[in-house]
């Protein structure tokens, strides 16, 4: 019996000298390899599990973001004294600071619209607490107000303009005047973009108007309209109309990316309104992406043509404006 317990020592020995020079050489990984394969050979194929790859990020993700949307920025005492209160586009100064001041201070990372989008329309999952700012129409309140503060706490910001204000000759440019709408110059545009926080994408070239249905005073959105021409008293033929939007669209993407060096991708629709018309002359002219006002996260693998946004106004306090900006998906 003794004799027997020393043989079965030697063995283990034995045993357990020949599995370290194994994995000293790598012939156990080998031979556990091939013993898995043999395994493998005898389970129907249907049975055997592909293993999930392996996140090794600790980085935390969303499948969601909110674009917030914004229009025209004014110091409070101004918008009293010009009476602008009842203004639903028009937010504070101090109102605004606050609100990047959060994201700041909360760890949020904003993102260019255009790069968002590429999250979005591949299906990938975003940076966790992203969020993208966007202004419509391009008001010289951007570049006077809420460019410092974007600078202030390195935040970017996406500017979708009417491109024909922007038009006007430096010599014929008003002086900033809080108690009228003026644009941005493309001065003002260069100069922000050069910041690396500002991207410029497009409103239309001048299509954030209304035209003529027919013989009437009756008007509706330019994009969605056959336009009725009092003059010649006709109204535009679909050829015609589309033409018309499709030339508009384009006008706008090309003189945004001579004037400002940057890729023009990115649509806003006036008015938030859109037909199919609209997008198939959007893709004809070579924009990628487009924005509603319809409320909502943005979400990978939805249309990216229809993405909702999170208007931002002047009722929002900061309990409203976290609350808005907060993620659970």
């Amino acid at each position: 019996m003794q004799k027997r317990k020393k043989v079965n020592i030697s063995f283990l020995a034995a045993v357990c000298s020949i599995a370290v020079i194994m994995i000293g050489t790598g012939l156990f990984v080998e031979t556990r390899a091939g013993l898995s394969g043999l395994l493998s050979s005898f389970v129907p194929k249907n049975q055997i599990s592909t293993p999930l790859p392996v996140n090794n990020s600790n980085e935390k993700t969303s499948r969601v973001v909110p674009i917030l949307m914004y229009h025209h920025l004014l110091p409070n005492a101004d918008i009293i004294a010009n009476k602008f209160t009842d203004n639903g586009s028009i937010i504070s100064t101090e109102a605004f600071y606050e609100q990047m001041k959060y994201l700041k201070d909360n760890g949020y990372k904003t993102l260019f619209w255009k790069d968002a989008c590429e999250y979005l329309e591949q299906g990938k999952p975003l940076p966790a607490k992203s969020v993208v700012i966007t202004f419509d129409d391009g008001y010289e309140s951007n570049y006077i107000y809420a460019y410092p503060v974007l600078k202030e706490f390195g935040l970017k910001a996406t500017i979708n303009v009417v491109v024909k204000s922007s038009e006007i000759e430096p010599s014929e440019r008003p002086t900033f005047n809080s108690k009228k709408l003026s644009h941005l110059s493309f001065d003002q545009m260069r100069e922000m973009i050069k910041s690396g926080l500002v991207s410029i994408q497009s409103h239309t070239y001048d299509g954030h108007r209304e035209v003529y249905t027919g013989p009437g005073q009756e008007t509706k959105p330019f994009l969605l309209t056959k336009e009725y021409n009092h003059t010649l008293q006709k109204q535009e033929t679909e050829d015609e109309y589309r033409i018309r939007i499709a030339d508009d669209l384009r006008k706008a993407k090309v003189v945004l990316e001579q004037e400002l060096g940057q890729e023009v991708v990115c649509l806003a629709y006036p008015y938030g309104r859109w037909n199919k018309d609209v997008q198939d002359a959007m893709i004809a002219t070579g924009y990628k992406y487009a924005v509603t006002v319809r409320s909502g996260y943005a979400e990978t693998g939805k249309d990216v043509l229809t993405l909702p946004r999170i208007t931002i106004g002047p009722k929002d306090d900061m309990r409203s404006f976290a609350n808005k900006i907060k993620t659970t998906k």
